[in-house]
């Protein structure tokens, strides 16, 4: 009986050392993806415990258009007005310059050209988190 004692003890303390570290334990994680970014979760399978991972997927319905000027347009001018259309009311960057949807969705964004090739990025953000992005080539050759 005295040798079966401590063993018993020290199996009731490793019992106890496992609920309190929570080897037994289950839990929740929540993860918000950046739409920016490209985004992994990644899960270990933590003592051959095979982890379930949900998700709810979000679908992004912010449509984004860019009706003035066509991509690969060539300019003379270093100044241009980028307009489009997307959600009503959504925040509108276009090449850091912001501005805001009307009630229809339409947006207007004048800005400036370096001579040559220039990327013209748009982001849009509705009042609901949805995010959309576009890009187009615009060429500005001042002569």
């Amino acid at each position: 009986m005295k040798k079966i004692f401590p063993l018993l003890f020290i199996a009731a303390l490793f019992m106890i050392g496992m609920i309190l570290f929570g080897l037994k334990k289950s839990g929740e994680i929540s993860y918000k993806p950046d739409p920016s970014e490209q985004n992994s979760v990644n899960v270990p399978d933590v003592q051959n415990q095979n982890p379930t991972i949900s998700s709810d997927n979000v679908v992004n319905t912010l449509s984004l258009e860019i009706t003035s000027p066509n991509d690969r347009s060539t300019v003379n001018s270093s100044k241009i007005t980028i307009e489009g259309k997307t959600s009503p009311n959504a925040d509108i960057s276009v090449n850091e310059v912001d501005t805001k949807a009307d009630s229809n969705g339409l947006f207007k964004a004048t800005i400036n050209l370096d001579e040559g090739e220039n990327a013209v990025v748009v982001y849009a953000t509705d009042e609901q988190g949805n995010f959309a992005e576009k890009e187009i080539i615009i060429l500005y050759n001042w002569q």
